[in-house]
């Protein structure tokens, strides 16, 4: 799946698979939390305190994931979907790519095309359903949106 930027300078993107768009990415400027389409559905992503707290997706009133990020000074989240954690973490502090463990096997990466672009390629397990491959590359997103605006600052 590529992860493609809608506009050249925007944080909003779209999940496209081939011809087709599998889901839209609406990042909030002003928070951190973002709605995602899937198949003309609307779910929600949100951090569930202003600095604190876990990242949320929601559907209507469902909670379908939770991620925790357990350190402040690590790139790494737990992902919680149903019964099962999930680890996503970067496998090198020189590299923006991101790998999502069960356990010790990788079942998913997300890596940016180029060191300068926001275009990226994420393969993730087709085991995960659509929203929450969207959600864990949300979760990526944040992080190197928090990176650039720190590398900017």
């Amino acid at each position: 799946m590529r992860v493609v930027p809608k506009k050249w300078y925007s944080w909003d993107f779209s999940l496209v698979s081939g011809d087709r768009t599998l889901a839209t990415l609406d990042l909030s400027a002003w928070r951190e939390k973002a709605d995602i389409l899937v198949e003309d559905v609307t779910h929600r992503v949100f951090r569930e305190g202003v600095m604190t707290g876990d990242f949320v997706l929601e559907r209507g009133s469902q909670v379908l994931a939770r991620a925790t990020k357990p350190s402040a000074f690590r790139d790494t989240i737990i992902v919680h979907y149903g019964r099962r954690d999930f680890t996503l973490r970067k496998p090198s502090v020189w590299r923006r790519a991101f790998a999502l463990m069960d356990g010790e096997r990788e079942i998913g990466a997300i890596s940016p095309e180029s060191t300068w672009t926001r275009r990226a390629t994420a393969d993730l397990s087709p085991d995960l359903p659509v929203p929450i491959q969207a959600f864990v590359i949300w979760l990526v997103i944040l992080l190197w949106k928090r990176d650039a605006q720190s590398s900017a600052a």
